[in-house]
């Protein structure tokens, strides 16, 4: 009989997983907090980048198809006005396909799914882990809906993809490693048409740089990444304080008034800190995604990388079922190595 594995989240890291250890024959059962399934609501994500490179893990995934024909802009450079007046362009004119995407957000994490329920994973939506307990051999778990109904279940084999929360990692007191706090302040706007303008725009100032891309429906999204103290956090959520900001970007500010953009949302301020667990896997669970590790937002890798250290755990949990007795500790020294990497490219930009 096929291993049974629980995996604790629903976005791009939870769902590329299932996808992946359905492929390899075991038997999957996802849970969420939220509402993963096409009647989701949320209408607005962070998160909307993705690279060329991406076309490859999407046509693993069964959904490079389906994707093409859901509506994402095609995204053809990065321009940046890093700490300089000139704009340097990183042009993706020479990764296949040619050009990278700025997502609907909300409508890829729903293509996912779907994917993830032709796959016949078992999607249980509105449920938490209440209760998970190893006994060297099997997973107690105890779920628990969002009308406080409870179910018990045994599983062989966990996977955290529960985001930045690292629900059972941190449960089995393993730590984060911080290399960097910071956060992002971010919000949608709505412009009354489609802007021409298809890159992505960074832009330094004297409290943090400014990040804007244009999304499926005539929107914007926006944000800022900084190092706020506590007045400057009370102030730069007002409308008056986002303005503030904004007027010393004075490209990203003209790319706003080109396309005549208006707040959809409230600015808003979300965790941007780069992090990675001091182990990603151990005995009968192993962590993907956010849940792992966390980049900065320059890296623009965020969705990419989820979605990629979901196909290696899955490969390391295939190979470990089959015999291998290193599959693991080869996944944390594979995770530990791209964060180091990480790290000193982004030490570089910020020097």
């Amino acid at each position: 009989m096929a291993p049974n594995i629980l995996i604790i989240g629903a976005g791009p890291a939870g769902c590329a997983a299932a996808i992946f250890l359905t492929q390899a024959g075991f038997q999957i059962t996802v849970v969420d907090r939220g509402d993963p399934g096409e009647h989701n609501t949320t209408v607005f994500k962070v998160g909307e980048s993705l690279p060329p490179t991406a076309k490859t893990l999407l046509d693993q995934l069964g959904i490079w198809e389906s994707f093409q024909n859901a509506g994402h802009l095609k995204c053809f450079n990065n321009r940046s006005y890093w700490y300089s007046e000139q704009p340097t362009f990183t042009d993706f004119i020479t990764q296949p396909p040619g050009y990278g995407w700025h997502l609907d957000r909300p409508a890829f994490d729903r293509q996912l799914v779907r994917e993830t329920q032709s796959n016949g994973v078992v999607l249980k939506g509105a449920t938490k882990v209440k209760a998970a307990d190893y006994d060297g051999n099997k997973w107690s778990v105890i779920l628990e809906s969002a009308d406080g109904q409870t179910q018990s279940g045994a599983y062989d084999f966990i996977v955290d993809a529960s985001g930045r929360n690292s629900w059972l990692a941190r449960r089995l007191g393993v730590e984060r490693m911080i290399e960097d706090r910071q956060l992002a302040l971010v919000t949608w706007l709505q412009t009354t048409h489609s802007v021409a303008d298809a890159s992505s725009l960074i832009e330094t100032t004297p409290h943090g740089w400014w990040y804007t891309a244009n999304i499926p429906g005539d929107r914007m999204a926006t944000a800022f990444i900084c190092k706020p103290n506590k007045a400057q956090r009370t102030l730069w959520q007002t409308p008056d304080g986002w303005s503030a900001l904004l007027a010393a970007a004075p490209h990203t500010e003209q790319r706003i008034s080109e396309g005549e953009g208006s707040l959809l949302t409230p600015a808003t301020f979300v965790a941007a800190d780069s992090g990675i667990l001091s182990q990603t896997c151990g005995p009968g669970w192993i962590a993907v995604g956010d849940a792992a590790m966390t980049y900065d937002p320059i890296a623009s890798h965020g969705i990419l990388m989820a979605m990629v250290s979901a196909r290696d755990a899955a490969k390391a949990i295939l190979a470990s079922y089959r015999g291998s007795p290193n599959a693991f500790e080869e996944y944390d020294e594979v995770m530990s190595e791209a964060f180091y990497v990480y790290v000193k490219e982004r030490l570089k930009f910020y020097r």
